[in-house]
């Protein structure tokens, strides 16, 4: 899955192994509508060393939504987003880590396509 131009999550096309998820993903809208929306609950699945049986945990999760907003124009299309992960990998100081990510991509074209924007705000 790729979203908000592959800055904040993108498919791995270039490594020898994929990340891995387990989860259900929901779409609203196609290529062609004035706007979509996609919605995920994931886990990230941790490969075990030596074993075919990698799983996920319950302990561990990856949520967000994201969309995007065309109004059947190239002049500018705006994607906001929102993704929360938790877990039990501990930072600094020995409290759970918990993530939130908020932030907005608008891109489009100038005049007669001779000049195009690309602007990416994101909080952590």
């Amino acid at each position: 899955m790729d979203a908000v131009d592959r800055r904040l999550i993108t498919r791995n096309r270039f490594q020898n192994s994929a990340n891995t998820f387990d989860g259900v993903r929901f779409r609203v809208g196609d290529e062609k509508s004035p706007w979509g929306a996609n919605f995920f609950v994931t886990r990230p699945v941790e490969p075990n060393r030596g074993s075919f049986d990698d799983r996920s945990r319950k302990e561990r999760s990856f949520y967000g939504a994201y969309a995007n907003f065309r109004a059947n124009s190239p002049d500018v299309v705006i994607e906001p987003c929102y993704f929360y992960s938790d877990g039990d990998r501990h930072a600094a100081g020995g409290r759970p880590r918990t993530l939130h990510t908020v932030g907005v991509h608008a891109y489009g074209q100038f005049g007669n396509d001779s000049f195009d924007y690309h602007l990416i705000g994101v909080v952590q």
